[in-house]
């Protein structure tokens, strides 16, 4: 999110939820721009653009295939699958090996714990994923084998992602090379049009300059790149936490939270708190995430849904996944986009069954007696639709 916003603070036009349907070109063939559409809306637009960069990680091989020549972007996606624990079960990564051999981590992070990862070929919809019961016993045998004690802790959620991994034939998933490539498709007749292809998020820094420096080839500019020297927004320097303390109606752990997730923007967030009577108050007891961070994040940090707001302050990532502040969410997420109730409802229940696929393959036992209970609040008292689909 944070380069997304350096990028439209330096001139970028970021559009969410807006698929590209097509690729525009000139007589002579050379790319002119794409075609994109924005979900849920029939009306296509065309966006000019003196080169178009093709990186769309796993869906690069998709995108690549909107011009009908052969651009040589060819992916082997693979499946991977992280387990969430409540709590830091350890301060220090833990390695350890499945049953077939793989290497498992064992991984701090923040309040939680992480143990993953697969990796499987993927040949599914890019767009819906989410974690098989295999999968979950997969990762925990291989933690509990080191770790028995683990056993007793409690999973909360799961971690989906896939892999763009480049193709390679005759080889198990988790060798198949992370290396990336920067292809420019004039060799294949198709000018002003480059694709990323491979590579992962460790590196994207480095790929992203690289890729660039391609595109300024073409372009002819010769400016050096200067994203290794300039902070992203909020990290030029690091607030003092007792003058937040003090400042503001905020504990020190409060403000100490808001200082590592939003650097020197913390202030503009905390200040947003002044507007209403409980602009300081917690709305997610389990992270916990304040009033006035939530109406920030809905500002300023391109949300467009309330479903997207555990990317944004971790609304609904805790132990409960957003069950019991998702209601009172949903109203400040109404409120600034002055939506009437049943529009608020739909993005609560889209909130929710979100949270709903991600918690649901690691609830066992009681976890599924108290999310019924929850669930029980939101069906019977406030009419909501179940989170559970019929059948």
């Amino acid at each position: 999110v944070l380069n997304a916003l350096d990028a439209a603070r330096h001139g970028a036009e970021i559009r969410t939820y807006t698929e590209v349907v097509g690729i525009t070109r000139d007589s002579a063939g050379a790319v002119t721009g794409a075609r994109i559409r924005a979900r849920g809306e029939a009306t296509v637009n065309d966006v000019s653009a003196k080169v178009v960069v093709n990186c769309g990680g796993p869906w690069a091989e998709k995108l690549a295939g909107l011009v009908p020549e052969q651009t040589g972007v060819k992916l082997r996606p693979g499946k991977g699958v992280h387990l969430v624990y409540e709590k830091r079960l350890t301060n220090f990564a833990v390695i350890t090996h499945a049953v077939d051999g793989r290497e498992v981590f064992l991984m701090p992070y923040l309040n939680e714990s992480w143990i993953g990862t697969t990796d499987d070929d993927f040949y599914g919809d890019l767009d819906d994923l989410s974690a098989t019961q295999d999968e979950v016993a997969y990762l925990k045998e291989a933690v509990e084998h080191v770790l028995p004690r683990i056993k007793s802790q409690r999973l909360i959620s799961t971690r989906i992602g896939v892999r763009n991994t480049m193709h390679g034939w005759g080889v198990h998933e988790d060798e198949l090379s992370r290396g990336y490539k920067i292809l420019d498709h004039r060799s294949q007749g198709v000018s002003n049009f480059f694709s990323l292809v491979g590579g992962k998020l460790a590196s994207f820094r480095i790929q992203a300059e690289e890729a660039a420096d391609a595109v300024c080839t073409v372009l002819k500019i010769d400016t050096p790149c200067r994203t290794h020297l300039d902070a992203l927004p909020g990290g030029d320097a690091m607030p003092d936490e007792v003058e937040l303390m003090n400042r503001y109606p905020v504990s020190r752990l409060t403000a100490r939270r808001l200082i590592h997730r939003h650097g020197t923007i913390a202030g503009q967030v905390l200040e947003i708190g002044h507007e209403t009577q409980t602009g300081y108050a917690i709305v997610d007891p389990n992270e916990p995430v304040l009033e006035c961070e939530l109406r920030y994040s809905i500002r300023n940090e391109m949300v467009h849904r309330l479903s997207d707001m555990p990317m944004r302050c971790r609304l609904g990532m805790g132990a409960d996944q957003g069950m019991r502040g998702g209601l009172r969410a949903a109203q400040i997420f109404a409120e600034e986009r002055g939506l009437d109730v049943t529009s608020m409802r739909e993005e609560l229940m889209g909130f929710l069954h979100a949270r709903w696929r991600a918690a649901r393959p690691v609830m066992t036992g009681q976890q599924l007696a108290q999310a019924e209970l929850l669930m029980t609040q939101y069906t019977g008292l406030w009419q909501l639709p179940s989170l559970v689909p019929a059948g």
